[in-house]
């Protein structure tokens, strides 16, 4: 049965009837790009903006197909067009997609976030779906396990262990709840209900630390007076729009931000842990460095908590992928922050190291990925590395594979690399980044002569 890949990267619920500004409109294609790797031959891929030849050149080659053999459906037009239930049925789509797609035939849908446009975008275009029997996707469910505030009821509900905090829903309880925990910790953290990528997290404190892992923002606070008029305005910021909930919760100092994959088969219902890893963070998320995990107890106890809050979304009618965050405190303290009942930045690295490594690949290789440079020009550093020994080699199973870039001034890239070893895998990224210096070293130095 072929897929349609739904790169809705940013959904309704996340946009809510916004416009996206700069930079978030024009990196919004770098994301998007990255579920190239989620297509076989045979399969549609419906993307918010039309990506670079060379990269889907670079996705087909290593996965043993033609670029012919997917087929790719974008507005034409050069705008970026997040994939909003009224983007899926605007008219672009409305032409394109007859042309890939029978009438009535009968595909599997694999959008990044199986939330309620997803059907009636099937329903829309008359397009019969497998998922359509199962009522939870039927009925966009995966947007409960989206919100913060419905991650931590869960929690509490089934004594899985969380950092202490509330779910507010006015501003005089948030300031409550603020001074309340603030009165016994140093820091604590407001967060957007709906939100990514530590996107709608601020810290508040009343250290001088300028380092908060995981927050967008941080402000500091002296006072009681300080602190309802620092809460006060934050909330006003984060209160808006689909954000009808606020959490408040402790904030740790953080050894380790982690995370696990799993998957939710709609028709056995079995369980099963994809992959794990550790998160870059800086102070934002940046990367992963899979499987990255030293203590065997710390990922045991991480691992324990992870399942058994997948079960019980299980058991609330979750099916598909899903990954849960969690944060390692100093004190080896293991803490569930949040699941994201979607896709994840995880899925695409699995899915090229599974093709490529072979199942089990965890044990028997390290993955270091990172999304945090910048260059100009992603020209020159793809020629490079293809007469490189770098660029990954499928007979050694080494090297570094380019996962996403998109056409942008912002310059964004992520790549992954592969060792059998941490220490392998550290090396050949250091020769990477050097190789990358140079690039961008002879590149400003051609702009210079122009």
């Amino acid at each position: 049965m072929r897929k349609v890949v739904i790169a809705n990267i940013d959904s309704d619920r996340i946009i809510d009837g916004q416009e996206l500004a700069d930079p978030l409109l024009h990196t919004l294609p770098f994301f998007a790009n990255r579920m190239l790797w989620l297509a076989e031959k045979g399969d549609i891929v419906i993307l918010p903006y039309e990506p670079p030849e060379s990269l889907i050149e670079s996705v087909c080659t290593t996965k043993g197909m033609s670029p012919s053999d997917i087929s790719l459906i974008f507005p034409r037009d050069g705008s970026i067009q997040p994939l909003t239930y009224s983007s899926l049925t605007s008219q672009w789509v409305v032409d394109q997609l007859p042309e890939v797609l029978a009438p009535r035939e009968l595909v599997s849908l694999l959008p990044y976030i199986f939330n309620a446009s997803v059907p009636d975008f099937a329903l829309f275009h008359n397009i019969r779906f497998a998922e359509e029997e199962n009522d939870f996707l039927s009925q966009g469910g995966h947007d409960l396990f989206n919100c913060k505030s419905a991650f931590r009821q869960l929690c509490a509900k089934s004594a899985i262990s969380i950092a202490k905090g509330a779910v507010c829903s006015s501003k005089q309880q948030a300031i409550l709840h603020a001074k309340r925990l603030l009165d016994q910790h140093d820091s604590i953290m407001l967060k957007q209900d709906i939100n990514a990528s530590g996107d709608g997290n601020i810290v508040v404190t009343r250290t001088h630390s300028q380092v908060f892992d995981g927050a967008a923002a941080h402000q500091s606070v002296s006072s009681i007076e300080d602190t309802s008029r620092v809460v006060a305005d934050i909330w006003d910021t984060l209160f808006e729009g689909k954000n009808r909930y606020v959490v408040i919760e402790v904030f740790h100092q953080v050894k380790h931000s982690v995370y696990a994959e799993f998957s939710v088969c709609p028709s056995t219902l079995r369980v099963d842990l994809l992959n794990y890893g550790i998160q870059r963070i800086n102070p934002s998320w940046t990367g992963f460095d899979i499987p990255g995990f030293e203590n065997q107890n710390e990922l045991a106890t991480f691992l324990s908590l992870a399942t058994r809050y997948v079960e019980l979304v299980k058991e609330n009618g979750f099916r598909g992928i899903l990954d849960i965050d969690a944060i390692i405190t100093d004190s080896s303290e293991v803490f569930l922050s949040e699941c994201n009942g979607r896709l994840g930045g995880c899925t695409h690295l699995h899915q090229l190291a599974e093709t490529q490594l072979g199942k089990g690949y965890i044990g028997n290789y390290h993955l270091s990925t990172s999304m945090e440079k910048l260059i100009k020009d992603i020209g020159p550093l793809l020629h490079n590395l293809e007469s490189s020994p770098l660029q990954f080699n499928p007979t050694s199973k080494t090297g570094v594979i380019i996962t996403s870039y998109c056409k942008s001034e912002y310059g964004k890239f992520e790549y992954m690399v592969i060792g059998r070893s941490k220490a392998e895998a550290n090396m050949l990224e250091r020769q990477f980044l050097d190789l990358v210096s140079t690039v961008e070293h002879l590149t400003n130095s051609t702009d210079a002569l122009c």
